[in-house]
């Protein structure tokens, strides 16, 4: 992991003793100091920095299941924090990402493809996001209980703004 003090200009330091196993695949970041990193290391998670990346937390997984092959993270109104695994499950934290719980199958999304995940405009009140591949779109609720699949959405998808 390199961080950079200005914008990537001309100088990038490496962070020593970085907890992160394997290679990011994706960012999510929160405010000037708190950035999500998605680890692709096996076993895959994510690792938080709250002080602009001079130093990153230990890769956090669901402790319930194994979650394969992770592509990209998400970072909802409110603070919950999802990303998609390539079996089409959609893991999430409700704590600052403190802990991630693997919700139930997203209905069937492709395996072994990214799942892209954005949140419904009123996010804050209904829960709703949107987790697609290719063209298979899905809107749910997968923070919290109940986890219900509201409906798949016919392509092309129109009116969702990322």
């Amino acid at each position: 992991m390199w961080v950079s003090k200005n914008s990537g200009l001309d100088s990038w330091k490496k962070i020593p003793n970085s907890k992160i196993a394997g290679s990011i695949q994706d960012f999510a970041v929160a405010d000037t100091d708190t950035v999500y990193a998605l680890d692709s290391a096996t076993g895959q998670g994510v690792s938080k920095t709250t002080n602009a990346g001079a130093s990153w937390g230990e890769t956090k997984e669901p402790t319930d299941k194994t979650v394969l092959g992770s592509y990209m993270i998400y970072l909802a109104p409110g603070g919950d924090i999802y990303y998609g695994d390539s079996a089409g499950y959609i893991c999430y934290s409700r704590d600052g990402g403190a802990t991630f719980t693997r919700g139930s199958d997203y209905g069937s999304l492709p395996s072994n493809a990214g799942i892209q995940i954005t949140a419904d405009p009123d996010y804050e009140t209904n829960g709703l996001i949107y987790a697609g591949v290719g063209t298979d779109v899905k809107r749910g609720k997968y923070a919290g209980s109940p986890t219900t699949i509201h409906d798949t959405l016919p392509y092309p998808v129109t009116g969702i703004a990322a």
